[in-house]
């Protein structure tokens, strides 16, 4: 038991070191950062002459390119404003040929129409007897 209690005793005094060891604020040095940049700089200066000794490609940044996209897009534009008004153009004059086709059609049509077709005018015996008829009615009433 007596040896339990010394293994209890000493885990106990060091939970309670590292407790204070974390309570206490830890002291972090501040780097130095002008060091730190004046050999990034060296760094990189070393391997850009490596690359230059080598006969390698430097890179280069980028050219943009966005006037001639420009000028590029604009000229499509331009184009597809070509086209669109052709097909206007086409499909009006497409529609007045179907319009004069048409008229020719409807005039060709009445032309070779029968002559039967017209309407013919009422005799006269049917007037009389639509006349009987209505007298009739009115003499039953």
């Amino acid at each position: 038991v007596q040896k339990h209690r010394e293994e209890y005793e000493a885990r106990l005094a060091a939970w309670k070191e590292r407790q204070n060891a974390s309570l206490q604020p830890a002291t972090i040095p501040v780097p130095d950062f002008e060091s730190l940049h004046a050999a990034e700089v060296a760094r990189a200066e070393a391997r850009i002459s490596r690359v230059k000794a080598a006969g390698l490609t430097v890179p280069a940044s980028p050219g943009l390119t966005t006037a001639r996209r420009a000028k590029e897009r604009a000229q499509f534009d331009e184009k597809l404003r070509e086209k669109e008004l052709l097909v206007i153009r086409l499909k009006e004059i497409r529609k007045v040929e179907e319009e004069r086709q048409e008229r020719e059609e409807v005039r060709e049509l009445r032309k070779q129409l029968d002559q039967r077709v017209k309407a013919n005018p009422i005799p006269e015996w049917y007037k009389s007897a639509k006349a009987q008829a209505v007298d009739e009615v009115d003499a039953e009433e």
